[in-house]
């Protein structure tokens, strides 16, 4: 055997014949065709050399058992390998040898490696060893002595040793920045064994040896001579995949720099339509886009329970983005399935790449290809407004993985020039296999050009939103243009690609081999020229065959609704029936309504979940989140303090002059005020709290109970006022007090009736979400009014004693264990510097429960008080005329509006 100095990337070992006699060789090149093909494809040299480059690849590399090319060898073995017709000196005569064929050949062994000679130069050493054939051929022979004769010839040749080398070397300064352009073989050696040689037809011994002895190097020369230019010509072939991938790599050059806002630039709508300027953010429908946006990027962005310890961060959470994506996107292995067929890069039947050459014609085909790790977000920081109509996202993964599944067929060469006949060229070797490559810690900056037509988004009705199967499409119908405009990725690591799945041992052990030799060598380049790949090529597959394919212009069955139609539990007035609204079917059912879903999806499954989860759930202090979502952020604007509501004008002021005697110097002045109102710890809303609990068809129920929370009572406190004055009264005293009174505990209980009206609410268009006056006249209609109140025993479409939209209930319970305090600021009166002293003794006589109870009621008739002098009889009224999309608009009704603006959600 022949000793290598060089590393051997892999080995496949079917028998060892270390006792074989070392003769002249025939090449790898007749059997490894294929394989060699598909190395050439992806192999480079490895930036190491020795041993260091088996050891990069793997030292678990062992010999096969016998059986592993089995499949490969069912291939090969028919072939047939013609050599030319030889003559043979005898003495005194002449032997021709003709139809010399060869076959039956069987693989043992296959060696490969690469090693970097030089920087822009590899050398590819590939050896077979233990290769087994047999020989036939006719002979004639003639001698002096006019001894003739004819016949056949076996030849039994096994244990062979082959032995090439190819040369790939590129004219630029490293193939670390460019591929190779050349492939040349300088080396074609072989070691042929012949066992025996067997003739048939009668023939002299003396003859036979003779010919024998004579022919053995010729039949070794001859098929060297014919293998070994078929080497050559081979090498063309490689030449021109190379100049394939050359072309291929240049179109990805690391230097490559997108400018996203160009799509941008290039928007050419017509006239009559307007696009929304996203960076718009006070306009009256970005504003409402720009909160929609903002809300669902929070949400998405925000941390939920990981119950199935995927999420890659510290702690038991993940983010909303990775379980909607893998809840919505992905199947139940995590991965996103892909359709080769749609894939206009690849052939029919999804074929990736073929070649034919003189030995063999390959075939690979790419079945199925799905992408894991896109439910691995650890960045979601999506929306930064770049232009107009542009906004750029930039996101994070924890790891991308792409899964082929890639047939390789292989097959005995059709070409004319082909050095090997095959009896049945219908017969192939076929192998399905799995190729799998991971990218780590993956960061992209996507940009999206997201032209909106405003005025189709204006038209939308709310109507055919309320089914979250019809958002997605009915919101993409407005859209006047959308792509993806910049998809920049960087990655920490690419880790060796893995190739498995093979029937035969041996093309699974060559095939993984050699893709794990060309990683180490191409890895610098692939992680040069990936990023401008995806924003070159990803980028427009994605926006071919994915945006286009979902996205339909205009599309006019995508943002329509219909009535709910008929139900028993409906009420006959054509209003809507809050239970089906916003309950899930089941507990609407429950409640007395249809549990048909007659009004769509979105509340019940979005929007209410939504409002328990953000304001109903308690925080890590057990209390609801509507303390920091809603009270503490509204009493900070109104206070500066968290908690805490601050009043500055007077509760109430009160003076009065009285005269003692006749004469007006004597006239006395009381005055009596309270200011300086405060309230303190309302962020102690606790559980549990009901928030718009339908519990009729037009009735809302609402529970809030402040407390009790340990140390933090809800405070009222106020400064009070007590001032006689006058040169000569007997009462002159001036009293500057500060009262508190402190409660663990309260609650208010309160309902709200509305009859809204079905048609009207579906019908609402987008375009008038901001105008109170629109909200209004969803409700039913409000009765004629009498003198300024409503008239209830006039017969109109009103059937309800009450207002359509109105407080209907309402009750405060505070707690028994209120306590009094109280002190002094300023007092001229003696007695009031034991105020806190008397306020207690007032508690502990049992007047403080008296006060409690008057206090409750108190609040309630505030409350009603403030409810009142809204007016919302003459709002109901005036709506229809102010509403732009009533069939009522009064645009000259604005000039005599009568009731002032209300600002929603003030």
């Amino acid at each position: 055997r022949t000793t290598y100095h060089r590393a051997i990337a892999f080995r496949i070992v079917r028998r060892q014949r270390p006792d074989r006699q070392q003769m002249k060789s025939l090449p790898l090149i007749m059997t490894s065709g294929p394989l060699l093909a598909f190395a050439l494809m992806h192999m480079l040299s490895c930036p190491c050399s020795g041993a260091n480059v088996f050891d990069a690849i793997g030292s678990s590399i062992r010999k096969l058992a016998v059986g592993d090319f089995t499949e490969l060898n069912r291939l090969v073995k028919p072939a047939i390998l013609q050599l030319q017709d030889m003559s043979i000196g005898l003495d005194m005569g002449r032997a021709t040898i003709g139809e010399l064929r060869c076959t039956s050949f069987q693989i043992g062994d296959i060696t490969m490696s690469s090693n970097r000679d030089t920087a822009r130069r590899v050398s590819i050493p590939i050896n077979i060893i233990d290769l087994d054939m047999e020989c036939e051929f006719n002979y004639w022979y003639q001698t002096a002595l006019i001894f003739t004769g004819s016949g056949s010839a076996k030849v039994i040749s096994t244990g062979n040793d082959i032995s090439s080398r190819m040369i790939l070397f590129s004219r630029a300064a490293s193939l670390s920045a460019k591929p190779p352009e050349t492939a040349v073989f300088d080396r074609c050696e072989a070691n042929i064994f012949i066992d025996s040689m067997r003739f048939q037809g009668g023939i002299a011994a003396w003859i036979a040896n003779t010919i024998e002895g004579r022919l053995r190097p010729k039949i070794a020369a001859g098929a060297k001579a014919k293998l070994c230019q078929a080497l050559q010509d081979w090498g063309g072939s490689i030449n021109e995949q190379l100049d394939q991938m050359e072309t291929f790599v240049a179109k990805y050059p690391p230097t490559y720099v997108n400018n996203p806002l160009v799509p941008e630039q290039s928007l050419d709508p017509p006239d009559f339509i307007t696009l929304l300027n996203l960076r718009d953010k006070d306009g009256s429908m970005a504003k409402y886009v720009h909160q929609a946006l903002d809300e669902a990027v929070d949400y998405l962005r925000g941390k939920t329970y990981d119950l199935d310890n995927i999420y890659p961060g510290p702690g038991p959470v993940d983010m909303n983005i990775n379980v909607f994506v893998r809840n919505q996107l992905l199947d139940a292995n995590r991965a996103l399935n892909l359709d080769a067929s749609e894939m206009s890069f690849l052939g029919a039947n999804g074929l990736l790449w073929e070649g034919t050459d003189k030995l063999t014609k390959t075939s690979i085909l790419l079945k199925s290809m799905k992408v894991k790790g896109l439910d691995t977000f650890t960045k979601f920081d999506p929306l930064n407004y770049i232009g107009e109509y542009s906004v750029q996202n930039e996101i994070s993964w924890d790891y991308l993985e792409l899964e082929c599944d890639v047939t390789f067929i292989i097959r005995p060469s059709d070409s004319k020039d082909s050095v090997l006949d095959h009896p049945n060229p219908n017969m192939r070797v076929v192998e399905t296999a799995n190729l799998s490559l991971r990218l780590d810690n993956v960061s992209a900056a996507l940009s999206l050009l997201l032209a909106i037509d405003r005025g189709l988004l204006e038209t939308v009705e709310i109507g055919s939103l309320l089914r979250m199967g019809k958002i997605s499409p009915c919101l993409l119908s407005t859209i006047f243009d959308v792509a993806i405009a910049g998809l920049s990725i960087d990655m920490d690591d690419i880790e060796p690609p893995t190739l498995s799945g093979f029937v035969s041992p041996g093309l699974d052990r060559v095939f993984g081999g050699a893709s794990e030799a060309a990683f180490a060598i191409f890895k610098d380049l692939l992680l040069a020229r990936l990023p401008t790949f995806f924003d070159l090529t990803v980028r427009d597959y994605i926006n071919s065959n994915i945006i286009e394919k979902y996205w339909t212009y205009a599309e006019s069955e995508a943002c329509s609704w219909t009535s709910s139609g008929v139900l028993d539990s409906k009420p006959d007035d054509g209003t809507i029936d809050l239970r089906d609204l916003l309950l899930s079917p089941e507990n609407a059912l429950e409640a007395g309504a249809s549990g048909k879903e007659p009004y769509g999806d979105l509340f019940s499954s979005l929007i209410m979940p939504m409002i328990n989860d953000k304001l109903v759930s308690v925080d890590s202090d057990g209390l609801p989140l509507l303390n920091d979502h809603v009270v503490r952020p509204l009493t900070a604007i109104q206070s500066g303090s968290e908690g805490m509501l601050r009043f500055g004008t007077d509760l109430f002021a009160i003076e009065s002059a009285s005269s003692f005697h006749s004469s007006a110097s004597s006239s006395t002045l009381v005055q009596m005020r309270a200011s300086n109102f405060t309230i303190e710890n309302l962020d102690t809303i606790s559980d549990p709290v009901t928030l718009l609990n339908p519990i009729s068809p037009h009735s809302l129920n609402n529970q809030i109970a402040l407390g009790p929370v340990p140390r933090k009572p809800l405070l009222l406190s106020s400064k009070v006022v007590l001032a006689v004055s006058g040169e000569d009264s007997p009462l002159k005293m001036y009293n500057d007090l500060e009262i508190q009174l402190s409660l663990p505990s309260s609650e208010l209980l309160f309902d709200i009736f509305a009859a809204i009206r079905e048609d009207r609410l579906l019908s609402f268009p987008l375009r008038d979400v901001d105008n109170y006056h629109c909200w209004l006249d969803t409700v039913l209609p409000v009765s004629t009014m009498n003198n300024g109140t409503v008239d209830m025993s006039t017969t109109t479409e009103d059937i309800f004693e009450r207002l359509p939209l109105d407080l209907s209930r309402l009750f405060v319970t505070l707690s028994s264990e209120l306590r009094l305090a109280g002190r002094c600021i300023d007092c001229s009166s003696s007695g009031l510097l034991a105020l806190n002293d008397i306020l207690t003794h007032i508690q502990n006589a049992g007047l403080s429960k008296m006060l409690g109870m008057r206090l409750e009621r108190l609040v309630e008739e505030i409350i009603w008080g403030v409810w009142q002098e809204v007016d919302l009889a003459s709002m109901l009224l005036e709506a229809p005329f102010l509403c732009p999309h009533s069939p009522t608009y009064d645009e000259n009704k604005l000039l005599t509006q009568t009731t002032s603006p209300i600002s929603l959600g003030a």
